[in-house]
């Protein structure tokens, strides 16, 4: 039953894949290995239940799934493209007032929209008061920092509005200036000093 195909998928991610739910239940009840990742993204089972949209596959497998192994709200929202729909999904299988904003590596949903530039996605997330604008993950980095990373003059100028710290640091020293700066976004950067991020402030290595 858990038998790969050759891209590393498996019965149960099929029938997931295809929106086959007497199938999955079939296939569940039949104790088909829940925790299996295939070859798209090396998701489970319940990743791909979130990314189909479909309730009734994601309340189906999600019961099942152990609790060290649920997904996170930010685990949807990598998942999906529209953070409206990811709090539908979210809310209606775990509750609300439960929205998770971290995933257990440290990560923050609204971190990963900055990071890939989803400005409606960034919009959304900043009207949750709990999702705060200076939020850092695991490393240390804040949304501010993804967004400057990767060029997303829109997102910065969001960000900036909502309050983030343009002078925050990262351990080793660098805030989002100079991280911009480092990868050439000269939009980003020039936004950043307008804005009053400080040009004086040096990194570990008193650059």
């Amino acid at each position: 039953m858990d038998a790969r195909l050759p891209s590393g998928g498996t019965a149960l991610l099929t029938a997931v894949w295809h929106k086959r739910l007497a199938v999955v239940r079939i296939l569940l009840d039949s104790g088909a290995n829940i925790e299996l990742r295939g070859d798209f993204q090396h998701w489970p089972p319940l990743h791909v239940a979130y990314f189909s949209g479909h309730i009734e596959f994601v309340q189906l497998i999600y019961e099942r799934v152990p609790a060290d192994k649920k997904l996170s709200f930010a685990d949807l929202v990598l998942a999906q493209a529209s953070v409206e729909r990811s709090s539908a999904i979210y809310t209606k299988v775990v509750g609300n007032g439960k929205i998770d904003q971290k995933r257990r590596n440290g990560d923050t949903a609204l971190r990963i929209a900055c990071e890939r530039g989803k400005r409606k996605t960034v919009e959304a997330l900043l009207r949750n008061p709990s999702n705060g604008v200076n939020l850092v993950d695991a490393d240390g980095w804040t949304p501010l920092m993804s967004a400057s990373e990767h060029g997303h003059t829109e997102v910065v100028a969001i960000l900036l509005e909502k309050g983030a710290n343009s002078n925050d640091q990262l351990p080793n020293g660098f805030s989002a200036l100079h991280i911009a700066c480092e990868n050439g976004h000269t939009g980003v950067v020039q936004l950043l000093l307008d804005r009053g991020a400080s040009i004086d402030m040096i990194d570990e290595e008193r650059e």
